[in-house]
């Protein structure tokens, strides 16, 4: 065992002799744990970048299927209801399965640092609460880094390796309100207070050289994996290719051609004479389906006038609503409150209403003092009428 692990931090140290950290600065990591400030405008050879809370969106998902190609379609197809900027840049991670999906944590690159990140090209890119997930210490546990020049960092890291964090002002890290924000899970677990950026980023080795290598391949950043080459070469290529393909194409296709001349006429005849009814047939299926997708729409469709009122008797007064969003029975909001831990108990207290979780973490408003919250929760209209039957 020793040996293999051995064998894993030298293939790991080959790898990555240098880790680059993007954040409100930038630092180089070298192999022997010397830290260096770089600029912004870094151009040298590193295989591996730790990107900083500040440049992505971290949020924690369920979804119906288990499937990460599948989880990573539906993303794409409406990026913009899991993020709050538009990305072509982001990674999943499963956390675990349960009979009805998967739980997953999800990381949003900024497209900020797009052109950095094309212009260095390296093989990872990781988020850095990402990274700090791999620490090999118990869970579930709580990091806080007390940074000089960037907002402090609160990470929570669950039993199931799933990653919650929240930023707050320079030096002013309140764990409880961190806490409070994660639920019952994060009351009593320890935390481990890291000061300086120094001390934080030599734990990166640390975390690399002691993780399997495959749990990266998650976060491989697809540019790296671009052809590069002579466009005269790729242009000679392409053009033998197509002609091969052609010349055996055709060749194959000779052979055949009288026999298949006479099938192909009777064929043609055949389609025209029953081109109407297959039409028609035809057209029956579309109206069919356009009626069945109709109806599922009308039935699945919560009104939002039931619901907005529901709010407004069980949310706390001055509560903000600032947008809500309904998706089947699942209702996004997103607003500020005076206290955000009496959300969850005040909807908990609304009919039709279950599984209200804070889908990320609480921000302060440093206008109003308010804390701005963004939330999930399902909504079935069908239980309030089955409440207001039988009373």
């Amino acid at each position: 065992m020793e040996k293999i692990m051995a064998h894993k931090k030298l293939l790991a140290e080959v790898l990555f002799k240098k880790i680059l950290y993007l954040g409100e600065r930038n630092y180089l990591i070298h192999r022997d744990r010397r830290i260096e400030e770089v600029g912004s405008d870094y151009s040298g050879k590193v295989r591996l970048i730790v990107i900083g809370k500040k440049y992505y969106f971290e949020t924690l998902k369920s979804f119906p299927f288990s499937n990460i190609k599948e989880i990573r379609s539906a993303i794409e197809m409406d990026i913009t209801a899991f993020s709050p900027f538009k990305t072509d840049r982001f990674f999943v991670r499963k956390i675990k399965e349960t009979e009805e999906g998967a739980k997953v944590n999800l990381w949003f690159i900024d497209n900020k640092i797009a052109n950095t990140l094309h212009t260095l090209s390296p093989l990872i890119l990781i988020p850095e609460t990402a990274l700090l997930s791999f620490f090999d210490e118990d869970a579930p546990r709580i990091y806080t880094i007390q940074h000089k020049y960037e907002e402090s960092l609160s990470v929570y890291i669950g039993a199931d390796g799933a990653v919650r964090s929240m930023t707050s002002r320079r030096n002013k890290v309140d764990i409880e309100r961190f806490r409070r924000s994660i639920g019952a899970e994060a009351m009593d677990c320890p935390a481990r207070d890291i000061e300086g950026i120094e001390k934080y980023l030599v734990l990166f080795p640390v975390i690399l050289y002691g993780m399997p290598l495959r749990s990266l391949s998650g976060f491989a950043n697809p540019d790296s994996f671009s052809l590069k080459v002579n466009k005269k070469q790729l242009s000679m290529g392409l053009a033998m290719a197509a002609f091969l393909f052609l010349f055996y194409t055709g060749l194959s296709g000779l052979l055949p051609y009288y026999a298949n001349k006479s099938l192909q006429e009777e064929d043609k005849a055949l389609s025209l004479s029953l081109s109407g009814l297959l039409n028609k047939q035809e057209m029956v299926e579309t109206y069919h389906k356009k009626q069945k997708e109709l109806a599922e729409r009308v039935n699945s469709y919560v009104y939002k006038l039931p619901l907005i009122n529901l709010l407004n008797k069980v949310l706390p007064e001055e509560t903000t609503i600032r947008q809500l969003t309904v998706s089947g029975n699942m209702v996004e909001m997103r607003g500020a409150v005076p206290r955000a831990s009496e959300l969850l108990s005040a909807l908990s207290q609304g009919k039709g209403i279950k599984n209200a979780r804070f889908t990320s973490p609480l921000r302060e408003d440093k206008k109003t003092g308010m804390e701005i919250f963004t939330l999930t929760f399902v909504y079935d209209p069908q239980i309030t009428q089955i409440k207001n039957i039988k009373t």
